[in-house]
């Protein structure tokens, strides 16, 4: 397979390879050409490949800087360094003591100068009818008067995702996970940015309106499933909420209280279906011809109910096996990024024998998909051997074996503190902040339960079966 790079071509008077790049059209004046031409000075393509990467990215931050250098927050900050280099105190407002009153009638003589003050007659117009020689010399004029600080510069869509990413702590780690949070935010700013009209996605935030909202919904709803314009309007109401408060707008987060119709042939759960029992059975069936380390991971999620992110990035001294109850300790850890999803850590006992003499090969997790896209790969490739193989469903797959495991614990009536716990769900619950959580014990006793296994590892009704909830230990 060739590896095709944007923007490489090779040049057909030298036959080097070179990296050519139109300039778009809006930044052509501030760059002062209309394409980045540069050439790296090889024929050879693998010597090419090598040296493409830092040519891009340096031709990546002259187009995000020439950007930058045109926003109304950009111009501002120019104006105020200008005025700082003519001596004033430009942070601060006219009227401030701090100011002195020859400084003060320098800053009313500059402010004066930026103006047309005559009518059409030549007769002197009152202050509030000054006409501004240059439109662009109005955030100059604002801070003589008002001074920096005072001035309320709303940054523009594309500053505010860059400024959201960074509050939310995402854009100075390089890590993997982060990078998809920080491309599927920058998404879903490009899907709005289509309806903004005429300054995309340089309209400041401030100006974005209720109605650019709906258009912004019927846009999305006519190239993307319902499913995910849901998750876009998700993140756009987290994204203007924040930006909001951080810059003190004071006004209605435009995608507020908009809904997106839902379909009326499928609810949202059918997309999380847990595996029938026939499925189940067909999976177990499956383990033996896949590798020991998908083996692994999806025997944990199917006798623990953790997620695949827990299972693939466990540290040895997270798998306890030396103990009366063997258990994998759900926590922040170097391979998952210090994160774990939900409020708080968790043990989770390993009461299936086949998992438990499967892990005692493995005491330092499956080491195949240890990286931090190990989780994805897993999916990705058993979800494809199990359809290769006969499970046909679209709506199942690996992580149906979470909801299995979560509705065999409601079928055994299992208290909802104990699926929290056992599942890892967020309640609020004041044991998630306070002390270790469930005692081993009575998570194994409720998995056992949920399994059909008793201590010893047969299989037989569940312990905690009575005559109320035997109708619903047969519900699988």
């Amino acid at each position: 397979m060739i590896l095709r790079l944007p923007y490489l071509t090779s040049d057909r008077k030298t036959g080097n390879y070179t990296y050519r790049r139109a300039v778009p059209k809006d930044l052509r004046e501030a760059l002062g050409r209309r394409e980045i031409n540069h050439s790296l000075g090889t024929k050879d393509r693998a010597v090419a490949l090598r040296k493409y990467h830092p040519v891009h990215q340096q031709a990546e931050r002259l187009l995000k800087d020439a950007r930058s250098q045109s926003s109304p927050g950009a111009v501002a900050r120019v104006a105020r360094e200008h005025l700082n280099n003519r001596g004033f105190k430009a942070d601060l407002p006219l009227n401030d003591p701090a100011v002195s009153p020859l400084e003060r009638e320098l800053r009313i003589e500059a402010y004066e100068d930026l103006h047309d003050r005559s009518g059409p007659d030549g007769e002197q117009l009152p202050r509030d009818e000054w006409r501004l020689y240059d439109p662009a010399a109005q955030p100059e004029a604002e801070i003589l008067i008002n001074g920096y600080s005072a001035l309320k510069i709303a940054p523009t869509l594309r500053e505010g995702i860059e400024i959201y990413l960074v509050e939310r702590g995402r854009e100075p780690n390089a890590s993997l996970r982060d990078k998809r949070y920080g491309a599927f935010q920058h998404r879903v700013a490009t899907v709005l940015a289509e309806v903004l009209t005429p300054l995309g996605d340089r309209t400041p935030i401030d100006k974005i309106t209720r109605e650019d909202a709906l258009r912004w919904r019927t846009h999305a709803l006519g190239f993307l499933d319902t499913g995910t314009v849901d998750k876009h309007l998700k993140a756009l109401r987290a994204q203007f909420r924040r930006l909001y408060e951080t810059h003190d707008i004071d006004r209605r987060n435009p995608f507020e209280s908009l809904d997106i119709p839902k379909s009326k042939k499928r609810l949202a759960r059918d997309n999380r279906l847990p595996f029938t029992p026939s499925q189940e059975d067909h999976v177990r069936s499956l383990l033996p011809k896949m590798n020991e380390d998908a083996q692994l991971v999806l025997r944990l999620l199917m006798t623990t109910g953790c997620r695949q992110t827990e299972a693939c990035h466990l540290v040895a001294e997270d798998i306890v096996l030396d103990g009366e109850i063997a258990y994998i300790h759900i926590r922040p850890n170097e391979r998952n990024g210090w994160l774990v999803k939900g409020s708080f850590a968790r043990r989770v006992p390993i009461v299936d024998p086949e998992t438990l003499e499967l892990i005692r090969k493995y005491p330092d997790g499956p080491s195949r998909y240890h990286a931090e896209d190990g989780p994805t790969n897993f999916s990705t490739a058993t979800n494809k051997f199990l359809r290769e193989n006969g499970l046909s469903d679209g709506n199942v797959s690996v992580n149906s074996s979470r909801h299995t495991m979560k509705k065999k614990l409601m079928a055994v009536e299992a208290p909802a503190s104990v699926i929290d716990e056992i599942m890892g769900h967020s309640s609020g619950a004041a044991k998630e902040v306070y002390g270790d959580g469930l005692p081993l014990e009575v998570s194994a006793r409720w998995l056992r339960a949920a399994l059909g296994l008793t201590p010893g590892g047969t299989q037989e009704p569940p312990e905690a079966a009575t005559d109320s909830s035997s109708a619903h230990i047969g519900c699988d």
